[in-house]
């Protein structure tokens, strides 16, 4: 059975993107990780601190596969020029598995949405989402400059990879053109309908309705092992094996996470974690 995600970062306190060259090196570094078919994105948006993705696959090659993007960006990020620092030791990833296909719309619309409720632009006018993908009868001329025109050559300078690029592949303004990797026509065979779709997308409630089910998702009460799991998903992003390898900043976003997120008490956090008391309760 498609198993389908809501994939989200929280809001960071400083920016995740400094410039269009970082939002561009993390959307190419999205495109590659499809080659290998690890998993499909359907929607996107990018935020100045945060991410939106509705993505299909299984949930431990999701998380692997962005463990190596945010290894990746993090070397982008050390050798660019720009001075204004980005603090990716923060920058965590949560999935929240849809449940229908009403979900499935509110969760299109919620993360289209974000530069609309931020303030920012409408969706059709921001760059960094993948509204333009969906019910455009233009679409085709988001296609950019073919691979075999383009040289594959040119395209790995311009994107910064040393890794193959599927030969339809196409580059667009210094990224690879979403039409090839972003699976909009899943979205539109769900929606069956633009007037659905445009429809959906004006709901006032469709924020209200998102975070209500992430919050359920993330304070439901976890047993011990399932906690655990939990624990060992976060541990691989920082590419450890166990919380007792984890750096202080760290292991205290872990507790932090654990409380805020997944409704761990004090008492699991000792008992699982093996943690004293005054450090969780210091974090907590």
């Amino acid at each position: 059975m498609e198993k389908y995600y809501h994939l989200y970062s929280s809001p960071l306190k400083s920016p995740l993107f400094v410039n269009d060259d970082d939002r561009k090196f993390f959307l190419n570094r999205l495109a590659l990780s499809h080659i290998n078919k690890e998993f499909k994105t359907l929607v996107y948006c990018l935020m100045d601190n945060h991410v939106h993705l509705l993505v299909l696959g299984e949930e431990e090659r999701i998380i692997q596969s962005f463990k190596g993007i945010k290894r990746l960006y993090s070397r982008h990020l050390n050798r660019r020029e720009e001075s204004v620092s980005v603090d990716i030791g923060n920058f965590n990833i949560s999935l929240r598995l849809i449940n229908g296909e009403e979900d499935f719309k509110g969760v299109v619309a919620y993360i289209l949405r974000n530069p609309l409720v931020g303030g920012i632009s409408s969706p059709g006018s921001y760059k960094w989402n993948s509204y333009f993908l969906y019910f455009n009868v233009w679409r085709d001329l988001y296609k950019g400059v073919d691979l075999r025109e383009y040289g594959k050559r040119n395209a790995r300078h311009s994107i910064g990879t040393r890794t193959g690029i599927n030969d339809d592949y196409s580059i667009l303004d210094g990224i690879i053109s979403p039409l090839c990797w972003c699976d909009y026509k899943k979205v539109e065979q769900v929606f069956r309908k633009s007037a659905d779709f445009f429809r959906q997308l004006g709901r006032w409630d469709t924020e209200k309705e998102e975070e209500s089910r992430i919050t359920g998702a993330e304070m439901n009460s976890y047993s011990d092992s399932e906690y655990l799991a939990k624990v060992k998903e976060y541990c691989a992003l920082y590419g450890v094996d166990s919380v007792n390898d984890l750096s202080v900043t760290d292991l205290r976003n872990l507790i932090s996470m654990s409380h805020k997120r997944w409704g761990a008490s004090k008492k699991q956090l000792e008992r699982t974690l093996g943690l004293s008391l005054s450090m969780i309760e210091r974090n907590y």
